[in-house]
Formats: C-alpha cells, sequence, structure tokens
C-alpha cells in the first residue's frame, strides 16, 4: 500500500528520512524537501524502509543525475541531489554520527573541504562481467547493472573500459574468455597519462594470447591476470607491461601496485593532505609514528617537516614500493624508516622503547573497519597528539570514544569530501592527550 512522506533530512549512506505515524522511514533517492508516494519495503519495531514511487513535489535542492543507470547501479547514492548541498549534508551527518555513536563533545567543526569536481574524479574502478553484461553491482544485489561508461569515473579509466570489452567480445580469440571473466580492475596513472588492469577469471584458460590485448588497447601500459583459488588474491597466470601506478605527490614521483591502497580522488587526495599538515602544525623537531601508511601518501609530505617518522603498513608491496620511492628521489629522507607489518603487532613488539621515547604525534588512517587492537597499544604509550584519517564515520566515532575515554581531548573535526555524489564520507579530527598519565 503507497502513502504520502515528507522528506526532512537525510541519514548516513544518503537516504532520505520522513516520518510516518510517528515512525522513522528511509527512502532512497530522495531530497530533504521532496514530498514523495512512497511503498513500505522492510518494516521493524523502530523503523521502517521504503521505496520511492512518484515524486508528488520536489525538493528545491535536486538535481539532474548524469549516470543513465542511476538509481539501479549500487555505486552512487545523490546524484538527485545539487553538488554544494550534498557537502552540506555530509557535514551535517558526520557531525551528527559523531555524537550520536560515539557520545562525543566537539569543537566547532572546521570548514569542510569540497571536492573540485563531482564527476570523473575516480582514479580506480572495479567493473564485474557475467552473461554478457558488464558493469556495477545492482544496488542491494549481485546482479549487474550493463554499463558502457561510469561517470564518476576517470575518462582514460571509462576509455579503457570500453576497449578492453569491445576486444574481448569482438576478437574470436578471446571467446574462451567471455564466459570465464568474472571482474576487470582499472587504474590511473596519472604521470604517463595511461591505465593499468587486472583480469580476474573463475577458472584458468589455456592458449589466450594476453600480449595481443595488451596490445590492443592503447591506453593500456600493464596487465595481471589472475585465477581465483581458495583464499588469497588468486594464482597469477599472467603479468606483462609496466603494472604500476605512477603520481605525483608534492615533488616526488611515487609508484603503487594496483591492489595496494590509494586515494582514488587525485584531485581532492591534495586538498586532504593539505589540511593534514595545517592540523599536525609540525615544528621540524618531532618524532611521529604513521600507522596504515600505505605507500607513503602522507608520509612524504609529513616527513621532510619532522626530526623522525617511523611509518608501518602490513602490505609488503606497499612498502617496498614506498622504499623504492626513496632512493628514486633526489630528495633527502634521514629520519625516515618504513617498517612491513601489521600496526598492532608493531607497537606491540616496540612498547617498551615507545613507553620511555618522547612521540609527537601518531598519524593514522586505518581500513574502514578501524583497528581497536591498535588503539589499545596507542592507550599504553600516549603519544601526545593522534592525528585520525577515517572513511568510515562509525567507526571514527567508536575510535574516538576509546581515545576520549583515556584521557584524549578533541581539538579539531573536519568532513573531506573524497566521495561526491555518493553517500561516503572521510573525516580527520586532532586528538591531544590531556591527562597525566599513570603508570
Amino acid at each position: 500500500m503507497s502513502f504520502t512522506l515528507e522528506i526532512t533530512s537525510l541519514a548516513y549512506g544518503g537516504s532520505g528520512i520522513g516520518r510516518d505515524s510517528g515512525k522513522v522511514v528511509f527512502v532512497p533517492f530522495t531530497a530533504p524537501g521532496d514530498v514523495i508516494e512512497a511503498e513500505i519495503t522492510k518494516e521493524k519495531k523502530r523503523y521502517a524502509e521504503a521505496r520511492l514511487l512518484k515524486i508528488i513535489t520536489p525538493s528545491p535542492i535536486r538535481d539532474e543525475p548524469l549516470c543513465p543507470v542511476y538509481g539501479h547501479c549500487g555505486g552512487c547514492d545523490m546524484q538527485h541531489i545539487q553538488y554544494s548541498e550534498q557537502v552540506l549534508w555530509k557535514e551535517r551527518i558526520f557531525s551528527e554520527t559523531l555524537k550520536r555513536i560515539g557520545g562525543l563533545i566537539l569543537p566547532p567543526l572546521d570548514p569542510p573541504v569540497p571536492s573540485c569536481k563531482s564527476y570523473h574524479y575516480r582514479s580506480k574502478s572495479r567493473f564485474h562481467v557475467k552473461g554478457g553484461k558488464w558493469g556495477f553491482f545492482r544496488k542491494g544485489t549481485v546482479s549487474i547493472v550493463d554499463i558502457t561508461e561510469c561517470p564518476i569515473a576517470d575518462p582514460l579509466i571509462n576509455r579503457a573500459f570500453a576497449e578492453i570489452r569491445a576486444f574481448v567480445t569482438g576478437t574470436a580469440a578471446m571467446a574462451p574468455l567471455k564466459k570465464a571473466l568474472s571482474s576487470l580492475e582499472i587504474g590511473l596513472s596519472p604521470v604517463d597519462e595511461k591505465v593499468v588492469a587486472s583480469i580476474n577469471l573463475r577458472r584458468p584458460l589455456q592458449g589466450l594470447s594476453w600480449h595481443s590485448l595488451l596490445s590492443a588497447v592503447e591506453v593500456l601500459k600493464g596487465l595481471e591476470v589472475r585465477v581465483a583459488s581458495e583464499g588469497g588474491k588468486g594464482r597469477v597466470l599472467y603479468k606483462g607491461g609496466e603494472r604500476n601506478l605512477l603520481y605525483k605527490t608534492g615533488e616526488l614521483i611515487m609508484s603503487s601496485p594496483l591492489g595496494s591502497f590509494a586515494q582514488i580522488n587525485r584531485a581532492q587526495n591534495k586538498r586532504l593532505i593539505e589540511r593534514v599538515l595545517e592540523y599536525a602544525d609540525l615544528k621540524g623537531n618531532e618524532n611521529i609514528i604513521e600507522l596504515f601508511c600505505g605507500a607513503g601518501n602522507l608520509t612524504f609530505h609529513l616527513a621532510p617537516l619532522v626530526s623522525r617518522l617511523m611509518a608501518v603498513d602490513s602490505d609488503k608491496a606497499a612498502i617496498k614500493q614506498a622504499r623504492l620511492s626513496v632512493q628514486d628521489s633526489d630528495k633527502e629522507y634521514n629520519g625516515l624508516e618504513f617498517f612491513s607489518m601489521e600496526a598492532a603487532k608493531w607497537c606491540e613488539e616496540n612498547l617498551k622503547n615507545l613507553e620511555t621515547s618522547s612521540i609527537d604525534m601518531v598519524v593514522l588512517d586505518p581500513p574502514r573497519e578501524g583497528d581497536t587492537e591498535t588503539l589499545r597499544w596507542l592507550s599504553r604509550f600516549t603519544p601526545a597528539r593522534i592525528l585520525y584519517v577515517s572513511c568510515s564515520p562509525p567507526t571514527m566515532a567508536r575510535d574516538m570514544k576509546i581515545l576520549a575515554n583515556v584521557g584524549y581531548n578533541i581539538d579539531r573535526v573536519s568532513m573531506i569530501d573524497l566521495f561526491p555524489e555518493t553517500g561516503h564520507i572521510e573525516g580527520l579530527a586532532l586528538l591531544s592527550f590531556g591527562k597525566k598519565k599513570v603508570r
């Protein structure tokens, strides 16, 4: 049965919120100010979920989505809202999430950092393939929405996607690949304006000329082919060309494997780094630790500004590339050390030294689920300041509550929009230790 609903706000993830007979109702693809006709799809004791049937009165902040499959593809949540309004609502959601989940008392948030462009910003995309369809998963399912391009992906990624698909589907020698192909990941290498691709297969194939595919796609400089296996990343069948992504960070040309973590909004990543450095407010004599450093996205901006930096990550390939970046650089990084290890394990093994050392700051950018074990070790040696970068406000709220409970004060907080047109939110916080440590 349908009913009329006025949308008054947005939830984390991008769904609109309205109230029907006092019960909260979440409706995807709606905007504050919409009056809609909706239908309940899931009823819970405290809330309900509904689908949009018709817009009776459109919100003044609505926008026309660029994507022809928007609302079906599960990648974007907010293309129907003007970008300036997306930023305002994301900041509000970010603040409310920290307060509600973490019970945190926040200082006034610093101005949000909007993205310099809201489309064509993604430097990496993973496309799924099955039953002749190439694209992304339909929202809430594993069925594939067929696409020709993605409006939020970089044009070079879209070009490579189209050319690889055309070669595979239009070349007789590649016919066996049509059914075996599971997914295709493409990453942008902006320094040389090329891309690197990784093909994942459901089963091994013999006799295919992978080099012919590499040669046929002009913008493709490197290719890796893997076949699914129990656990791990799968077995490598082919490696060809130059498979590292090259991008500039400051004065340094960085190189990282396609599979290593990297911010996918390169232009906005520069703004993130600027705010990290603003929060860090480094004087030149600090000893700092960076946990979850990856291939050095923040590291190589922090290192020249401090006396010593110990950078830690469990991704061996990323650490290897970070060390090679140091070797290939004209700059001297005398106080920089890289460690290939789980963050919590590294803290545990170095706890005695850390407890007796003067650690001025820990910078951490953990994965979406966070790392409470690492926080437990940080609570033991209590660095003077912690600079926390997070891609999950709920996780950030939980972790900041842990830190607040052991004596950290929240000095500065801001929202950085790394993922326009989606419900994803990046947060940054600076915390300082405010209680005398009791040993």
